[in-house]
């Protein structure tokens, strides 16, 4: 599980929730930026997957094409809830709950976070770490998730490793 010690993110723990429940209402009566925002871990899916199977190459956890595939194709599904995620309805949110917890499974499923935890998230860290606060996570997350993706554009991503 991830959580703030010290101003900074750490894994602490395994814990998965036996059930989630959700007052639809009252996550509808937020400010509509922090529901909007909570597409971010499944837009940093784009450039997690890059990140995932170029530090499998350099010795880091191991690909799974499957995980990957699967994990790849939560965007897509995103595609096609953004209208009603973008007003906020009940469809919206619901969806947006659905593509959170597929996402979730996947990650359990291989053991770890790579497949939508990758430079943009580890940006994400630096730019609190170098604020020293934090920032409405999805809103951040979604920045990184777009400059790591224009970074990446015409190069290969791997010499940032060399």
């Amino acid at each position: 599980m991830a959580v703030r010690v010290g101003g900074r993110v750490r894994y602490v723990g395994d814990i998965t929730a036996d059930g989630v429940l959700v007052d639809y209402d009252v996550l509808q009566r937020a400010p509509p930026h922090l529901n909007r925002a909570g597409i971010a871990d499944v837009l940093s899916i784009h450039a997690a997957l890059v990140d995932w199977k170029t530090g499998f190459t350099l010795g880091g956890p191991a690909w799974d094409e499957t995980i990957a595939r699967r994990s790849a194709a939560l965007p897509d599904r995103l595609d096609a809830a953004l209208p009603a995620i973008r007003d906020v309805t009940e469809v919206g949110m619901r969806k947006l709950l659905e593509l959170f917890i597929a996402e979730t499974a996947l990650c359990l499923e291989v053991g770890h976070s790579r497949p939508e935890e990758g430079a943009e998230h580890y940006l994400a860290y630096c730019v609190e770490s170098i604020a020293r606060r934090s920032f409405v996570h999805g809103e951040l997350v979604s920045l990184c998730t777009i400059l790591i993706a224009r970074r990446g554009r015409g190069m290969d991503r791997t010499k940032r490793f060399a």
